[in-house]
């Protein structure tokens, strides 16, 4: 099966979503495209690139909108710490 591109907005869900999408032998991803969700697109694009620095892969990543197209953003920051990661920062040098 392929994906074109997997949409999301890593935080921790959505990078458990891409470790099972990247892991998976039958998938084939060939892009990801990170959106702002529950923190700001900065912070799910710098999730997205640690972890696929992590998982040693190189499917490229592609950087959307900072906020909804139709409402105004609401980020929760509260409930997933400011970056979506539960306050986790992945160093300079483990970023792709």
């Amino acid at each position: 099966m392929l994906f074109r591109s997997i949409d999301c907005d890593p935080g921790i869900d959505d990078a458990y979503a891409l470790v099972l999408a990247l892991r998976e032998p039958s998938l084939e991803v060939l892009g990801i495209h990170t959106v702002s969700g529950n923190v700001s697109v900065a912070h799910t694009t710098r999730n997205t690139r640690g972890l696929l620095y992590l998982l040693d892969s190189d499917v490229p990543i592609h950087v959307g909108y900072n906020q909804p197209l139709a409402v105004e953003p609401r980020f929760a920051a509260d409930v997933h710490g400011h970056n979506g990661f539960a306050g986790y920062e992945f160093s300079d040098d483990q970023l792709k």
